[in-house]
């Protein structure tokens, strides 16, 4: 049974029904009519996630006649539940349930993620295969995504557009939060790669990074130091991600190993160790750890502390509070805990998340504190032989990754690193109930332009609220921010940044504040040549 018959009755059965419930009075009260059409673009993005899952609960060499039947199940169920996804992400409904759930497994999850590394054996494959091997064939699966590649370019330029997503995102902060962190907020998405190291599914991990750097998506490469250097390809991919200003890099440990079971000398030693070597292999230094097993101790605090390590990442935990909030014993230290891992562990293989699930938890985390940590794991993206992981892509895992990411950046949401995330993102201080942000956009220069290194480069645009703006600030990736000039309120502005000394791809940021301290963020990639 071919896709085409699949996708036309498909059609037939599912669009009909999903045209009635838009137009309905009951329905568009809900959303109201400026978010009809987001939500049919989301109904359709969820249907799609619903369809490869369906096909990857089966081996692939069953009759597509019975994966067509499963796939209409599916989708009948996910067309239900549309309305309350929805729902559930613009009126704010609690998502803590997926959180528990999350945190009740980490321990397996991660525990399973080193066993399966070292039981799985270093599965390197023929050096010459580095950037032939799994990461072409991903891509050969993928040559009718190219729609989907171009709608991701257009996604990245979402905020450089007339109308801002601040509106949109907006309809999160409004309506009466009592989290008091609604206001300064990047609404960004932190992607953390953990586990990135030699050799370990060498294919898999090319193929991811490729893909992440290909969508221009900000990563936090989680590195285990003591497993990384030799691979050079491995290397040169993670170099390349970090040059380009994509890739920031944070230490996993020394070894994979709990770290909450170390003494303080041992956390203390090890994360020098890791430290001093990431510079020797790439020549930047972190004072991000992103802890093995997401548990960590006290000791790992003070070890931290004592090397100036600033940010910490594992998963929600009573022993330290999430940023924007601050522990008064370690207050130079931040937690930025996981939200959501992108596959659970269930038994001794990785399964997909529903994409709705992941959606509506970075959803909540966005709306509660102004940024998430999806985690993402090499094995999370590779085929399985029994419980066996191979180094093989898993092209349903990667069209996930690509639906999540297309329906972060219509939600109007970005992506960043750790420390970018944190320093675009601080507690409201208003007093004064506000409903809405500031309206931003940048004229120019256009997303995609091309600038020589380090030459000057102007920066213009408009900034709009409903009280007044106090002011514009602009910066690249690398620099930090400096005050826009303004003649008219800031309904017009402009600033001169510089562009980095190395070729590349990075952003301009432009941040605009309002009197009452809300805050917008506008992010324009361009690219930078020798």
């Amino acid at each position: 049974m071919s896709s085409r018959p699949i996708l036309s009755s498909f059609a037939l059965k599912f669009l009909s029904p999903l045209t009635t419930l838009v137009k309905s009075a009951p329905f568009s009260r809900v959303l109201g009519s400026r978010r009809l059409l987001a939500f049919a673009m989301f109904a359709l993005i969820a249907m799609s996630a619903a369809m490869p899952s369906a096909f990857a609960q089966r081996p692939a060499d069953k009759n597509l006649d019975r994966a067509g039947n499963v796939v209409h199940k599916v989708v009948g169920s996910a067309l239900g539940s549309v309305a309350d996804i929805a729902k559930m992400h613009d009126n704010g409904h609690d998502h803590s349930n997926n959180d528990d759930d999350n945190r009740t497994d980490r321990h397996d999850d991660e525990r399973d993620d080193d066993g399966s590394r070292h039981s799985g054996g270093r599965n390197s494959s023929n050096s010459d295969d580095d950037d032939n091997g799994g990461g072409n064939d991903d891509r050969g699966r993928r040559g009718n995504n190219d729609d989907d590649d171009d709608n991701n370019n257009d996604d990245r330029d979402r905020d450089s557009s007339t109308n801002n997503s601040s509106s949109g995102n907006g309809s999160n902060d409004g309506g009466g939060s009592s989290s008091g962190n609604d206001g300064d907020r990047c609404n960004c998405i932190v992607m953390r790669l953990d586990d990135v190291q030699d050799e370990w599914v060498r294919d898999v991990q090319l193929a991811l990074l490729n893909r992440l750097i290909s969508n221009h998506v900000h990563t936090s490469t989680a590195i285990i130091m003591k497993d990384f250097g030799n691979d050079s390809a491995i290397v040169s991919k993670v170099r390349e991600g970090g040059d380009a200003g994509l890739f920031e890099y944070s230490i996993h440990g020394w070894d994979h190993v709990d770290y909450a079971t170390l003494s303080l000398e041992e956390q203390k030693s090890t994360l020098e160790k890791a430290k001093a070597k990431l510079v020797d292999v790439l020549g930047k230094d972190s004072d991000i750890f992103v802890t093995p097993y997401n548990n960590f101790s006290e000791n790992t605090l003070s070890a931290m502390d004592q090397l100036g390590m600033t940010i910490i990442s594992s998963d929600e935990t009573d022993l330290f509070p999430a940023a924007p909030k601050e522990s008064p014993l370690y207050p130079n230290i931040a937690h930025m805990p996981q939200t959501i891992n992108f596959a659970e562990q269930v038994g001794e293989v990785k399964v997909l998340r529903p994409l709705n699930e992941i959606v509506s938890a970075v959803s909540a985390d966005i709306r509660d504190k102004g940024y998430a940590v999806l985690t993402l794991h090499p094995q999370d993206f590779t085929q399985y032989k029994g419980t066996e992981v191979q180094n093989e892509v898993n092209p349903v895992a990667m069209l996930r990754l690509e639906q999540f990411i297309k329906s972060a950046r219509d939600a109007g949401f970005s992506f960043a690193g750790f420390e970018q995330a944190l320093e675009d993102n601080h507690p409201d201080l208003s007093t004064i109930p506000d409903k809405s942000k500031p309206y931003e956009s940048v004229l120019t220069p256009s997303p995609g332009s091309s600038f020589s290194v380090n030459s000057e480069v102007t920066v213009t645009g408009r900034a709009f609220d409903d009280t007044a703006i106090k002011s514009v600030e602009v910066r690249t990736t690398d620099s930090s921010y400096r005050a826009a000039s303004t003649d008219n309120n800031f309904e017009d502005w402009t600033e001169t940044v510089q562009m980095p000394s190395a070729p590349g791809t990075v952003d301009i940021i432009a941040k605009a504040t309002d009197i009452e301290g809300k805050q917008t963020w506008v992010y324009v990639p361009v690219n930078v040549t020798q």
